[in-house]
């Protein structure tokens, strides 16, 4: 279904394709329908693209310049929208992406699909075009119409050395964990994998050239910080802590990846282990997290008065997690009430409106324990705030949004 001018462009012969042209051949012909072994349509390719398919950089020039429309593109199936700069970058000719580029190809050129040329390159593991394409000024994370980027792709294929050359790059792994769509558990996993082993890789090496490849990668900071800790690299630490990490993400990161050893170091120097666990419910962290971060410091009560100290939209969720990992509500209240006056009378109520909170309970509780009078007397004030008829300006279950399945 091809003519004999994509013939010749395919095989690269300048020659043939000049007699050609010469004998009146049209430089734009398509292709008669047809479709490859993959099931995409034929239709609509020209012989640039033929060129362009098998690496014949001199062809590609010499029909360039001779008026072939460089964003000519496939016009029907799978890869309608695919262009000479896609199946270059598909098949990683990256002379011939120069090529294109120099004569004016689109860089962010997407098919039906949203594919771009270096999404193209990512799917077949060419990390050379990948490479050009970006110091080109393509988009690293684009995205398909599947909210996929080159990096989840090279993540799902297993491609650790695309996968660590697009980090190197820039490539950010939080556009894979917001995608929308479904996301793969094992891409999620094993791109997991390599962003510790790079962040571990360039903390040891921070002082010969680490740092510069820190300072290029979209790594978490607190993935950054954890392994400066644990690695004993203070300069990291220094650096880490400086662009927002904090040793509180740091020891919630050690527990995701079930590093007890780092778990172990980071509760030592973390001022409140208790913060982890209160992030770690919000974040719907596994249990074998929360129980790495309880054997290591982390209180299931404090955590439960740290969570009623902030505002956060599944806050009835966490509390019952926590609950169920065995908080006990009225020590979380004589907890609060001890705290005073940092711990504001509004958190107080707020947990005292908790499934299971009994303030008589708390009450006896803070007397059994000698505990200071002013502790008792702060939860006595909740007792007689209690039973004096409400005002326009008391506390409700509506200022305590989000947490109606476990209000008593």
């Amino acid at each position: 279904s091809s003519t004999l001018l994509h013939w010749a462009a395919a095989k690269g012969s300048v020659e043939k394709i000049q007699i050609l042209l010469k004998s009146s051949a049209e430089i734009e012909a398509e292709m008669i329908g047809g479709v490859n072994s993959k099931g995409f349509s034929l239709a609509g390719l020209t012989p640039l693209y033929s060129a362009a398919e098998k690496g014949q950089v001199d062809a590609v020039e010499f029909l360039l310049s001779h008026g072939a429309k460089i964003n000519a593109s496939v016009n029907t199936g799978k890869s309608c929208g695919w262009q000479p700069l896609h199946i270059a970058a598909q098949k990683g000719h990256v002379k011939v992406i120069n090529a294109l580029l120099k004569a004016g190809a689109d860089i962010s050129a997407h098919d039906s699909r949203n594919i771009t040329p270096l999404i193209a390159a990512a799917i077949t593991g060419q990390l050379e075009a990948v490479q050009f394409l970006v110091a080109n000024g393509a988009d690293i994370d684009a995205l398909t119409n599947g909210n996929r980027t080159a990096l989840y792709l090279a993540s799902e294929n297993g491609n650790k050395i695309l996968v660590e050359g697009l980090m190197e790059l820039g490539a950010d792994p939080e556009k894979i964990l917001c995608a929308k769509q479904k996301i793969s558990t094992k891409a999620v996993f094993f791109l997991k994998d390599i962003c510790s082993e790079m962040a571990s890789r360039h903390v040891k090496e921070f002082s010969a050239g680490g740092r510069e490849c820190l300072e290029r990668m979209k790594l978490d900071r607190d993935v950054i910080m954890m392994f400066a800790i644990r690695h004993n690299v203070p300069e990291a630490v220094t650096w880490a802590k400086g662009n927002g990490a904090s040793v509180t993400g740091a020891l919630l990161i050690a527990a995701n990846l079930w590093d007890e050893d780092a778990v172990k170091t980071i509760a030592a120097i973390c001022s409140e282990p208790s913060e982890a666990l209160a992030m770690s419910v919000q974040n719907k962290g596994h249990s074998e997290e929360m129980a790495l971060l309880k054997k290591y410091g982390a209180n299931e009560n404090r955590a439960l008065l740290i969570l009623s100290m902030q505002e956060t939209e599944n806050y009835g969720v966490a509390v019952r997690r926590l609950l169920d990992a065995g908080a006990n509500v009225n020590e979380a209240l004589l907890y609060a009430a001890d705290c005073q006056p940092e711990i504001e009378e509004r958190v107080l109520k707020k947990i005292l409106m908790l499934e299971g909170a009994n303030l008589e309970t708390a009450l006896q509780m803070a007397r059994d324990r000698n505990v200071h009078p002013t502790t008792i007397a702060r939860l006595s004030k909740l007792q007689v705030s209690d039973s004096t008829p409400a005002d326009d300006n008391s506390d409700s279950e509506d200022d305590f949004p989000g947490y109606s399945c476990i209000i008593s």
